[in-house]
């Protein structure tokens, strides 16, 4: 794969959109944060607001919730949301819920890291590939050691990283033909 490919992988990942799993963690530490705030847009209702103009909690929590992602990161619902856009939100609503060492370490793991990004990549293809390529993390050692002289992935570019993440990706196919062919 040439670097330009792998350089477009890389921000394609970074830019994809937000998993089930992401937007569920965003929304629960949302709530937490909105619960210590005091239920802001709920609690704070006028008492003598009609009903049919008042807010349900459900109402009211989203609202907020949408403002303050909007603070976070310029949009307000998370399906415009992109994994780069996860540790800010991450980091706005750990603060908001009092969290300031998980507001900081959240802010650490910004997704501008793409060393970061790149080795958690290749964790998860490793992972992934534990069926078909036995003890992934040799293997890419190996790989790594004839390609770049070393196995020490932290020691590596975001490119090299991705290089070993295509070469995982190409092996295992390769050994999955081949099981197909016999």
């Amino acid at each position: 794969m040439t670097c330009a490919r792998q350089d477009m992988a890389a921000r394609g990942a970074a830019l994809g959109p937000l998993t089930r799993l992401q937007k569920t963690r965003v929304c629960v530490l949302a709530r937490r944060a909105w619960l210590g705030l005091g239920r802001p847009g709920y609690a704070d209702q006028a008492p003598n607001l009609p009903d049919w103009m008042r807010l349900t909690e459900q109402e009211a929590f989203t609202l907020w919730r949408q403002a303050e992602q909007r603070k976070a990161v310029g949009v307000s619902h998370l399906t415009a949301a992109s994994n780069r856009d996860y540790p800010e939100l991450m980091a706005h609503f750990a603060r908001l819920a009092g969290q300031e060492a998980g507001a900081r370490r959240w802010e650490l793991r910004a997704v501008g890291d793409e060393h970061r990004m790149a080795l958690a990549k290749l964790r998860q293809e490793m992972d992934r590939e534990r069926d078909t390529i036995e003890r992934p993390e040799e293997y890419v050692g190996r790989i790594a050691i004839c390609k770049f002289k070393t196995n020490d992935f932290r020691a590596l570019s975001p490119r090299q990283i991705w290089t070993l993440v295509f070469d995982l990706r190409r092996a295992a196919q390769r050994r999955r033909r081949e099981r197909g062919h016999k």
